[in-house]
């Protein structure tokens, strides 16, 4: 078994982690904690606006999207 201790600042090493990467804390119901590497997409989701049939703008991208994060995107929106 390998253990982690954590230090004053609240870090914990882990001996498999890459510098940088990312984790998901997971809380499980019995108290364990998980912790999930994130993958993140390289490449950024390009998006352009184009003018639609009846003149309205529409966003065109490369990758689809979802209702979600369209909404979420206009909740930012000043």
């Amino acid at each position: 078994m390998t253990t982690a201790t954590v230090d004053d600042r609240k870090r914990v090493r882990i001996p498999d982690a890459k510098p940088g990467q990312v984790f998901s804390i997971e809380p499980e119901p019995n108290g364990a904690i998980r912790l999930v590497p994130v993958i993140r997409d390289d490449k950024p989701n390009k998006a352009r606006l184009v003018k639609g049939p009846r003149g309205y703008f529409l966003l065109a991208a490369e990758r689809p999207i979802t209702q979600e994060q369209v909404r979420a995107a206009l909740d930012e929106f000043p």
